[in-house]
């Protein structure tokens, strides 16, 4: 849970950084967060790489990573873990430069 909260934390923090309307700041983080289904429907390979397997169950086939930890399962992939903290990663570094770029 805690990954799937950093990533929309760290995605807003750098979408302010680059935005000055609160418009694209809250609303690109929504499209994410309620627009997965249709997401997966169009590239199903989004499912690996972005952190919606660590909450719900954005395969068919497995259950979502908290669901399995919680229960003592083997986790079904590691790979939506590694991507969410790089992407995180990524949403920081981005909105520290934009941040040294800004004169106030």
């Amino acid at each position: 849970m805690f990954l799937n909260l950093l990533f929309y934390l760290t995605l807003t923090l750098m979408l302010g950084a680059l935005f000055d309307n609160r418009g694209p700041v809250i609303g690109i983080p929504l499209a994410l967060l309620f627009g997965y289904q249709l997401f997966l429907g169009v590239a199903p390979w989004l499912a690996e790489i972005m952190p919606w397997a660590l909450v719900v169950n954005a395969q068919p086939d497995s259950l979502p990573i908290s669901v399995a930890l919680a229960l003592e399962q083997p986790l079904p992939s590691i790979t939506p873990v590694i991507g969410a903290l790089l992407w995180s990663a990524l949403f920081v570094a981005v909105a520290l430069w934009r941040f040294n770029r800004e004169e106030f």
